[in-house]
């Protein structure tokens, strides 16, 4: 372990409780930030970050992660891990976990390297990838609508699309390949 590794993994034990688990919102903050802004973390430092996250059981904590630049970083390492499927598969194991979003997929692009992972010449991954997006694409469509229904006004008269429609098609969009 080099002492840059030995840093940032005192930075993260810094920001854990004694179960491994983010200890705050603030610690979270500091999570998703050191991910962002530590330059390319290897591969162990990586892993310390997905088993801490994965030790966090506060929903509101991991929603933090999910709307910070740590998930594009997340996106990066699941896009360079396809030589070692176990670790793509740990990668897949995190984002089924966390409460990730439509927007959040979108703005990451997490939901189309997944999507790509579903043709990886790994079985397990496929399968895994397939579940993940399957898991995405039935929560988008049982979120609640949000406002009865929105009206779209056509020169042939009007149409209605209820907001679960129109999450489900967000969340295939943020899936969809590039």
């Amino acid at each position: 372990m080099t002492n840059a590794d030995r840093d940032i993994v005192a930075q993260i034990a810094e920001l854990t409780s004694q179960d491994d688990s983010v200890a705050g919102p603030q610690e979270m903050d500091s999570l998703a930030e050191l991910v962002q802004n530590s330059g390319p973390l290897s591969q162990s430092e990586q892993q310390l970050v997905v088993t801490v996250v994965m030790a966090t059981k506060d929903k509101d904590l991991l929603q933090r992660f999910c709307h910070s630049a740590a998930l594009p970083r997340v996106n990066e390492w699941l896009a360079h891990s396809q030589q070692d499927p176990t670790y793509t598969l740990m990668l897949l194991e995190l984002l089924g976990y966390l409460p990730v979003t439509i927007k959040a997929l979108g703005a990451s692009g997490v939901g189309k390297t997944v999507n790509k992972l579903r043709k990886s010449e790994h079985s397990l991954v496929q399968n895994a990838a397939a579940e993940l997006l399957k898991n995405w694409k039935a929560v988008a469509s049982m979120q609640p609508d949000v406002g009865a229904k929105r009206t779209q006004a056509h020169s042939n008269g009007s149409t209605t699309a209820s907001a679960s429609e129109s999450d489900s098609k967000r969340a295939r969009a943020a899936c969809a390949p590039a």
